[in-house]
């Protein structure tokens, strides 16, 4: 639930940006970093989640392997 409360904050962030007393020039930099900053957290946490899909993939996997294999070897 954290990395969710960071997004909120930086949302709300950007929402607040243009009533603040900056500078149009810092703004427009502020803005555009803070959204790259949530687009690439989005992708890193994304890539993790499909990366640890896959490897509890594999491993369920490697277990029903080693599963059929016992089966064969108990039933020669």
């Amino acid at each position: 639930m954290r990395k969710y409360s960071v997004h909120v904050w930086l949302v709300v962030f950007l929402l607040l940006l243009p009533f603040l007393g900056i500078p149009t020039g810092w703004k427009k930099t502020l803005a555009i970093l803070t959204l790259l900053f949530i687009a690439v957290r989005v992708l890193l946490s994304h890539s993790r989640h499909y990366l640890e899909k896959d490897e509890m993939f594999s491993e369920a996997e490697h277990k029903v392997e080693g599963a059929s294999q016992e089966q064969s070897i108990s039933h020669d």
